[in-house]
């Protein structure tokens, strides 16, 4: 190998070693610079041209000789790469710095190195045309590993005219071609290590833009669940509170119409005035369970709501509960079976909420069941412990897809239907808070058309309740 090729290749080595430390240091002083000056989208540019400019002045010390008596640097390519990679303005920066260093060098060597300047300014220009023409090719200025070679070529070719233009067309052939080697070796070098840091730093600020926007959601998130809790905590005291008021007057309308029904003080004359009173008497009575589950709800909601345990017996309480439901079942001519497991252990339970959620679980059974249709309650031995109870209706069933959604407050199967039938949607709400108030869970098991399963699991009494009780 001729020796002013191996001459050209020992020193272009050299720079891009030097200038591959600015390089890697390229995305910190970027970060830096705009963590600094977060208002002023030019910064990271800017300090990025004074880093290249301040490494492109240094490069003055290791020239690469490359034949013809014509010497070069990489920091024309560094500074061609510049602009090629980051920004123009970034290109201008560090190529007037570069400019300046020329100047003050040749104070010393009191000797102005034009072939110097005019390869430092053909490689910034090589740069911004490479980036404008990436632009016009639809590359969103956004250069990859695969144009580096040609671009080194553009920058040899530039290098060549700057020498041509200055020492002449002999000097331009002799130095052609270890400038084009040259270009080539620094483009792809330089811009390797360039590329990688460019799009490592984007990476990494898309990264903590995502953080951002989504720490940001999650704090609006949690602000408006917070939000919602508060009204919904706000709600449920309010009808907690008002649960004397709103009990009181219906609590008069359904004694008085009971007085006037029975003619406790004398005939009330016309026949209707009795009806009247008597509907009254039973609209006050539904009104007033109503409300009482509403009431119910909003304590469990509110944490208001105690409960008493105790030792239940299951078969006398069920007893209870099917007597209560005699006359809704005959209204629809409906049967009730119960089959009660003889190991089934005592239940340690509040009663009064049991019985409750026994007779919700009854009256939607008995409403979704059509005229004549059979209702089973079964309570066995859980798996697990405690007692389980079921309860089995042949009606029209419940999609699988809304087993979940009925026990929400005010969710309704088919509001077409719950309409003509009545109801709030606040029957099995309330069946699940004051199982889980009680230790137990609930659950559904049904499909459209296949009729509905309610299966219950309540604790059963501890030996020593049972002990106690007896």
């Amino acid at each position: 190998m001729n020796i002013y090729w191996q001459i050209t290749i020992l020193e272009t080595l050299e720079n891009v070693a030097v200038f591959a430390v600015a390089v890697v240091a390229f995305g910190q002083v970027y970060r830096n610079a705009s963590r600094l000056f977060p208002k002023h989208s030019w910064a990271g540019s800017a300090a990025v041209g004074v880093l290249f400019g301040l490494s492109t002045s240094l490069s003055l010390l290791l020239p690469i000789h490359v034949g013809g008596g014509a010497l070069t640097g990489t920091d024309s390519a560094l500074l061609g790469l510049v602009g090629f990679l980051v920004s123009p303005l970034a290109a201008l920066i560090a190529f007037t710095l570069s400019l300046a260093a020329e100047f003050v060098s040749a104070q010393s060597a009191e000797r102005l190195d034009l072939v110097s300047i005019a390869i430092s300014l053909f490689a910034t220009l090589a740069g911004l045309a490479g980036r404008f023409a990436l632009s016009l090719a639809g590359h969103k200025r956004r250069a990859s590993y695969l144009h580096l070679p040609a671009f080194g070529v553009l920058l040899g070719l530039s290098a060549t005219a700057a020498t041509g233009l200055v020492y002449g067309e002999a000097a331009a052939r002799d130095c052609a071609s270890a400038s084009i080697l040259a270009g080539i070796m620094a483009a792809t070098a330089l811009g390797t290590l360039l590329i990688h840091e460019t799009r490592r730093d984007r990476a990494e600020r898309e990264l903590r833009e995502s953080e951002a926007r989504l720490a940001l959601q999650t704090r609006e998130l949690a602000a408006a669940r917070d939000a919602a809790e508060r009204a919904n905590e706000a709600k449920s005291a309010f009808l907690a509170n008002m649960s004397h008021e709103l009990r009181t007057p219906l609590n008069a309308i359904i004694g008085f119409s009971e007085i006037m029904s029975g003619e406790s003080f004398g005939p009330l004359g016309s026949q209707r005035y009795r009806e009247y009173a008597c509907d009254i008497h039973d609209s006050g009575l539904h009104l007033l369970s109503l409300i009482n589950d509403l009431l119910d709800v909003a304590k469990i909601e509110a944490g208001r709501m105690d409960v008493q345990k105790s030792r239940v017996d299951v078969s006398q309480a069920l007893d209870v509960v099917a007597r209560l439901m005699t006359a809704k079942l005959r209204e629809k001519s409906q049967s009730l079976r119960t089959e009660i497991a003889p190991e089934t252990p005592p239940l340690y339970v509040d009663e009064r909420a049991f019985k409750q959620v026994m007779l919700n679980i009854l009256s939607n059974a008995v409403k979704f069941t059509q005229l004549g249709g059979e209702i089973a309650l079964l309570a066995e031995p859980g798996e697990e412990g405690g007692v389980e109870i079921r309860c089995i209706d042949n009606g029209r069933g419940i999609p699988k897809d809304r087993l979940e959604a009925v026990f929400s407050p005010f969710n309704q199967i088919d509001a077409r239907f719950d309409r003509v039938e009545g109801g709030t949607g606040l029957g099995l709400s309330l069946v699940r808070g004051l199982v889980k108030l009680n230790g137990g869970k609930v659950w559904l098991e049904s499909d459209a058309g296949k009729g509905c399963t309610v299966v219950l699991v309540l604790p059963a009494a501890p030996p020593e309740a049972a002990t106690a009780a007896a």
